[in-house]
């Protein structure tokens, strides 16, 4: 077992315990407050990125990923989604002040005494791993030739075999993996034309952006790629079929 998944099962433990401490009433209402966070965040998020990338610059990236523009559209995307995880979290804290829910549900837990505590300790792993599930989310939209999270052989079955959640993040998962794969053939041939069409090739193919969002980009000279009208054309037909 590797590092990075001793630090995964440590991480699921401490939500277990603070399950128990918290009884089951008070955990559900934590733990479906961050599943609905989790989902209207990535769901909203497009038109926070969209707004972003059209009005903030694209970063020139340096080292072994210089030239890579398309990467900016993926980091706007995930900067998109803190900020709404942010701003969410926000709104359910102050709902839970406002409707008393974290005092009613205490007043549950002291009546059921230790059923309560158990059952809150399963409720407790459920939030952590949704929680696990965000981190590690984020984590692959940005580890690039990380050895030690790349090794994890615990990672891959929790981003792609989790239910619900897996099925959320899918296109967003499988878009980023096979961009890894094209770093790699990157630093290999150092073609960085290459790189970003079919990054974006790969986005417009997974619906994570569409050939409109790609079109506004290059009018802005957000990016400058050859042949790149070709694939706003070719995903725009798609879509009309």
């Amino acid at each position: 077992m590797y590092l990075f998944d001793i630090i995964i099962i440590m991480f699921l433990l401490i939500f277990a315990v603070v399950g128990f401490k918290n009884g089951f009433f008070k955990q559900t209402v934590k733990t479906v407050g961050v599943i609905l966070i989790f989902v209207f965040a990535f769901y909203f998020k497009d038109y926070v990125a969209d707004f972003l990338s059209y009005t903030l610059p694209f970063i020139k990236f340096k080292g072994s990923i210089a030239g890579l523009s398309s990467l900016n559209i993926i980091l706007y995307q995930l900067i998109a989604f803190l900020i709404l995880l942010g701003l969410f979290s926000i709104v359910f804290q102050i709902l839970l002040k406002i409707s008393g829910l974290i005092e009613k549900a205490l007043n549950f837990t002291i009546i059921l005494g230790i059923p309560s505590k158990l059952l809150g300790m399963v409720v407790g792993l459920i939030e952590g791993y949704v929680i696990l599930f965000i981190i590690l989310f984020v984590i692959n939209m940005t580890s690039f030739n990380n050895s030690l999270i790349s090794e994890s052989s615990l990672k891959p079955k929790i981003l792609t075999s989790s239910p619900v959640l897996s099925n959320v993040v899918k296109d967003a998962t499988n878009t980023v993996t096979e961009i890894y794969d094209f770093v790699d053939v990157y630093v290999k041939d150092k073609d960085s034309d290459k790189f970003n069409y079919n990054a974006i090739d790969t986005m417009l193919k997974n619906k994570v952006i569409t050939p409109e969002y790609v079109e506004k980009l290059v009018k802005k000279r957000k990016i400058d790629v050859k042949n790149i009208d070709f694939l706003i054309e070719k995903y725009k037909n798609k879509g009309d079929e």
